[in-house]
Parts: structure tokens; C-alpha cells; sequence
């Protein structure tokens, strides 16, 4: 389980600092940034990495084990 954090933390950040990246370049100046918007794009975008790897899971981390046969 705690490997499966780990790698959920690092994806949903890496999706975070994607977001940012784009929102960021859509302004033409630095100036003309909306902060607030930027901030809540990367949130938001964090927060749909971290579920979606909770439904989907994480092929580098599974959150079950392999040996599942006896679940089904």
C-alpha cells in the first residue's frame, strides 16, 4: 500500500506541474497569468490523477497483488 501512494503522489505531481506548465502557456506575458485559474487547473488536475489511479490503478505499483485468482 505504501508503495502505491508513493507512486500516486509522484504521478498526480507530475500531472500537477503539467497543468501549470500549460495554463501558464496560454498567457502571452508573464503578467498576464491568471494565478488563481493556474492554481486551481493544477489542483484540480492532482486530484483527478490521484482517483484516477485509485480506479485504474498503477502498473508500477499494483494495489492488489498479482496472486488475485481466489477474489474472483
Amino acid at each position: 500500500m505504501k508503495k502505491f501512494l508513493k507512486a500516486a503522489a509522484i504521478r498526480a505531481l507530475h500531472t500537477v506541474a503539467q497543468a501549470a506548465l500549460a495554463a501558464i502557456g496560454t498567457s502571452t506575458f508573464l503578467g498576464e497569468v491568471n494565478w488563481k485559474a493556474v492554481a486551481s487547473m493544477a489542483v484540480l488536475s492532482g486530484i483527478i490523477s490521484l482517483l484516477k489511479s485509485i480506479i485504474v490503478g498503477l502498473p508500477e505499483a499494483p494495489l492488489l497483488p498479482k496472486d488475485t485468482d481466489d477474489l474472483e
